[in-house]
């Protein structure tokens, strides 16, 4: 799967034969749930797919911006991550964040300090294009 990003949402790319899913970008859609619904069920799909087969998952994130009805959509696809951790290994997730964007390094911590079962890193860089 891969969405390319707009002015108001991100990039999405989901490779499964790596089982890496990458999101870059700002997110504040118009209408949230019709962006991130479709997503989210393939996502959770996937991972059903995945029970028991011992893969490495990996989620990086590198949001810009992130509004309240996204912050929403990226935890329960979280919180769905952190309880299939317990059927595999545990996921592993870096939430890249600018050093100057405190909003986005608390927005990590917050997600990382909710889903113990997660291998959450939340890493600050100079400048996210150049990751």
């Amino acid at each position: 799967m891969k969405i390319k990003k707009t002015i108001n949402t991100p990039e999405i790319i989901f490779n499964k034969e790596n089982c890496k899913l990458t999101f870059r970008g700002a997110s504040y859609p118009i209408n949230a749930m019709i962006f991130y619904e479709p997503i989210k069920k393939e996502l959770k799909k996937y991972l059903d797919e995945l029970v028991g087969l011992d893969k490495e998952i990996i989620i990086i994130c590198e949001f810009t911006l992130l509004n309240s009805t996204s912050t929403r959509y990226i935890y329960d696809f979280f919180k769905y991550a952190n309880s299939f951790s317990k059927h595999n290994k545990p996921i592993n997730v870096k939430w890249f964040y600018e050093k100057d964007d405190e909003g986005m390094e608390l927005e990590g911590n917050i997600f990382k300090g909710s889903l113990k079962k997660l291998n959450f890193e939340v890493i600050g860089v100079d400048d996210l294009d150049n990751i």
